[in-house]
């Protein structure tokens, strides 16, 4: 593999571990008040305590040795990347704008390249695809030739690079379901306040339920779309 340039944030986004002891300590007896097994109050000094202070010293002793691995397995990786002869550049402050528009064409590189190995993929019928689906691993062609599948079959139309873009992992064609359900003319009225969702909404939530037939956290699009109703949203449309 040829060595590359790669962009890291100069710190972990949320920041370093605690790596004292003493400090992992106090805030847990600070903070575990209801822990009253491990916690409590001397009588004499009123200081918070612990009932077994020996085990709660080695608890926050592994803590903090976990804490600093973790806080140096970052500048470990890096070192090991420039080893490889990597070029690191610190992206995310905003100091460097040359690094940021290089970091920004990039994404848009790398994002045109799947675009176009999605479109460029072998084509698979619904057997193979609804077998994949649970299958734990896909090898990376596997995954392209999914996805192909997925957009053919959703919109019924060739797939280009231009397509894989607007379909954005499948969010296009659920807001245009959506905008379907909610300019759809409502069902029968059940009673005086609820409505029958119109047949693209029920039809959806029928067909969830049958290729889920194990899980039962279903999504309910039928309540969805009953509460933009309540809001009105389709008679502003």
């Amino acid at each position: 593999m040829s060595p590359c340039t790669e962009g890291v944030a100069p710190r972990p986004p949320f920041g370093y571990a605690e790596t004292n002891a003493r400090r992992i300590k106090e805030r847990i007896l600070q903070k575990n008040e209801m822990t009253a097994f491990l916690i409590r109050i001397d009588r004499e000094t009123g200081r918070r305590g612990a009932e077994k202070d020996w085990a709660l010293d080695a608890s926050c002793q592994i803590e903090a040795q976990r804490n600093w691995s973790i806080n140096n397995l970052r500048a470990d990786l890096l070192k090991l990347l420039e080893e490889m002869g990597n070029r690191i550049v610190s992206a995310g402050d905003g100091a460097d704008e040359g690094a940021s528009r290089w970091m920004k064409a990039a994404g848009i590189a790398i994002d045109s390249e799947h675009y176009r190995k999605v479109a460029n993929a072998k084509d698979i019928d619904r057997r193979t695809y609804n077998s994949r689906q649970h299958q734990d691993y896909l090898k990376p062609e596997e995954v392209l030739e999914c996805e192909k599948f997925r957009i053919l079959d959703t919109y019924g139309m060739p797939v280009t690079p231009e397509l894989v873009e607007k379909d954005d992992g499948g969010k296009l064609i659920r807001k245009i379901v959506a905008l379907e359900a909610i300019l759809a003319t409502p069902g029968d009225m059940i009673t005086d306040d609820l409505i029958a969702p119109p047949p693209v909404v029920a039809e959806r939530d029928k067909s969830e339920r049958s290729r889920l037939s194990i899980c039962t956290d279903w999504s309910n699009h039928s309540t969805s779309w009953l509460m933009r109703h309540r809001l009105g949203l389709r008679a502003g449309n």
